[in-house]
């Protein structure tokens, strides 16, 4: 008895004197495993149960997005219409985090015509978007309906090809859809690059499911943004596939509502 009794107190003096350093290392990785663990329930919303490959693969995607997001130590934009110009700084001088805001915007779209935005996109309940899309609100190369307010959108039945892009060229795009009168071209903007929004992209893309997917850039393919944007694309990519097996699988049909 008396032999355990001192094998004991050994231990509890050898584990009172731990370097401090370990003690909180230690004390880090249980947070962490424990908040990983309360992550993996919120996702799956239960506790309990087998996970395939495939559910797990979705989650760690979703846990690195999210990781990036969070880690991200500046914001990097693009914006294209002064309304999001606007919106952007207002938000980075509202935000409690002091991570430092990058802005790409050329000089070109300080005199472009084209590049204006009506006084109802600075009002209330305006704010920054990360993605505009044809007849998105912050859309400022449609006039929204004087009653509903609403803008007009390709059709998505219409639409064979998205062409995603940033920046100025933008306005050079539009303007030779107008020219050829392609309707069936359907325009997204990238205004902002980091943190990449990954799940704003899905939804625009998900409008035309039957359509090619495009990147465009002013510059060569080995400069510009197409290296850093290419696998987030694909990201999000990869989400509306995931999305629309789960929908087939559940309802055992094709969706054909309008997004």
């Amino acid at each position: 008895d008396d032999d355990d009794d001192d094998d004991g107190g050994g231990a509890l003096r050898e584990q009172s004197e731990m370097d401090p350093i370990a003690l909180a290392s230690a004390a880090v990785k249980a947070s962490r495993a424990r908040s990983m663990y309360d992550d993996v329930r919120r996702f799956f919303r239960r506790d309990r149960g087998r996970i395939d490959r495939a559910d797990w693969d979705r989650y760690m995607r979703h846990r690195a997005k999210t990781h990036a997001d969070t880690s991200c130590n500046f914001v990097l934009i693009n914006p294209s219409t002064p309304a999001n110009y606007f919106h952007a700084l207002r938000r980075q001088a509202n935000v409690p985090h002091v991570k430092p805001l990058v802005v790409l915007a050329p000089k070109y779209l300080l005199h472009h015509r084209p590049c204006a935005s009506p006084l109802r996109d600075f009002g209330p309940g305006t704010r920054f978007h990360a993605v505009v899309g044809d007849g998105d609100v912050g859309d400022n190369s449609v006039e929204p309906d004087s009653l509903t307010g609403a803008r007009r959108r390709p059709k998505a039945s219409n639409v064979r090809r998205v062409v995603v892009c940033t920046g100025q060229v933008y306005y050079k795009l539009q303007q030779l859809r107008r020219a050829k009168g392609a309707k069936d071209v359907a325009l997204v903007r990238l205004e902002q690059l980091s943190p990449f929004p990954h799940a704003a992209l899905a939804r625009r893309l998900a409008r035309y499911p039957n359509a090619e997917l495009v990147w465009c850039q002013e510059e060569p393919k080995n400069m510009g943004y197409w290296a850093f944007a290419q696998p987030r694309i694909n990201t999000a990519v990869r989400e509306i596939l995931e999305v629309e097996v789960g929908r087939r699988a559940a309802f055992g049909g094709d969706d054909d509502g309008d997004d």
